[in-house]
């Protein structure tokens, strides 16, 4: 079985891989069209959470938030990061989604062996919920990245952790199958623990 996320993930010409390990790797931050202020990409700034990344300079989701009726508080206001968040995470089932599954390679020690820990936030009947191990975004996501993957035909396998933040770990594996550098296959598993049990009685015979 082919290592999945290597050092050299993406990188499939030996150019690619020059300029990322010779050059590249031990830059600070590289701004790939993410609206990250300059003096920000030269202090390598460590971002406190993800409402600072994404909101905090980022014209498009304001365009998008005011679209939808949120106040201007929580695009360019004194709002908090958690309340920008929320009023973000109400805008984009407006946007014709209805959840968000982040993921990410930085994994903590702590967190390990996952490759990537993910979350995934949807509307509830609370407002935003968060769900603590996604089975469907799960497979979605190791597809996308095998997909992205130059290997032409294999199996990659993933360790992906949820539910982390939330006091609800949850460690999914997931297994996808390439063939002629396409996605044959994908299939997302693990362990359960049983929270309860019912037995529905229905009319009629039997």
């Amino acid at each position: 079985m082919k290592t999945f996320l290597t050092d050299d993930f993406l990188l499939e010409t030996d150019t690619a891989r020059e300029l990322y390990h010779q050059h590249a790797k031990d830059q600070p931050i590289y701004d790939y069209h993410c609206h990250i202020p300059p003096d920000q990409i030269a202090a390598n700034h460590t971002f406190k959470n993800v409402a600072e990344i994404w909101l905090h300079g980022d014209h498009y989701k304001w365009r998008a938030m005011r679209a939808n009726g949120i106040a201007e508080k929580y695009c360019t206001g004194d709002a908090s990061d958690w309340e920008k968040f929320l009023a973000f995470a109400k805008t984009v089932p407006g946007d014709e989604s209805d959840a968000v599954y982040f993921y990410t390679r930085d994994v903590p020690a702590g967190e390990k062996p996952c490759e990537l820990q993910a979350r995934m936030f949807h509307p509830g009947a609370s407002g935003l919920c968060e769900d603590p191990a996604t089975g469907s975004a799960t497979a979605a996501a190791a597809a996308l990245l095998a997909d992205l993957d130059p290997m032409k035909d294999g199996e990659l396998r993933l360790r992906i952790g949820q539910g982390v933040d939330m006091g609800r770990p949850s460690l999914l594996l997931t297994r996808v199958r390439k063939q002629n550098g396409a996605v044959a296959s994908t299939h997302v598993g693990g362990s359960c623990v049983q929270m309860m049990e019912g037995t529905f009685r229905l009319p009629g015979k039997g």
